[in-house]
């Protein structure tokens, strides 16, 4: 059994690289179109995982919190979240924060091992913690 992978990226190449990664590891993957609500997205595809760029376009958020921060605190989010960005001094002045609301980091550019390996650990971490959206032979 696979679990869902939703990708949340503006940029349209590196969410076609995701989808086309993730889904040869094995997931199952939600990929937003870039047009629709992410929030509203990822609430629908119900996944296990959310890779969320940190960064989302103009236009996307109306201003009061960032995406992660908002999925992170949306009780229908029941998945782990991987924040990835390439605003490498953000991730490092918030590292403490973002360890303390349980967030994985991966910055880009990314090593396309170490992010499967980021996605398989907060699977397991969903998995130990009870998520919905995970059963144990997901992992398998």
């Amino acid at each position: 059994m696979s679990f869902r992978v939703a990708v949340v990226d503006d940029d349209e190449a590196t969410r076609v690289l995701l989808g086309e990664l993730l889904v040869d590891e094995g997931f199952d993957v939600a990929i937003w179109d870039g047009l629709a609500d992410p929030l509203s997205f990822v609430r629908s595809a119900r996944p296990a995982v959310v890779i969320v760029d940190l960064h989302i376009g103009p236009g996307v958020r109306d201003g009061s919190a960032p995406l992660h921060e908002q999925l992170a605190n949306d009780s229908r989010i029941d998945g782990g979240i991987i924040l990835c960005s390439a605003d490498v001094m953000y991730l490092r002045d918030h590292a403490a924060e973002l360890e303390a609301n349980d967030f994985a980091v991966v910055e880009k550019p990314f090593n396309l091992d170490d992010l499967v390996d980021a996605v398989r650990q907060v699977v397991s971490s969903a998995v130990s913690s009870g998520c919905n959206n995970v059963s144990q032979s997901a992992l398998s």
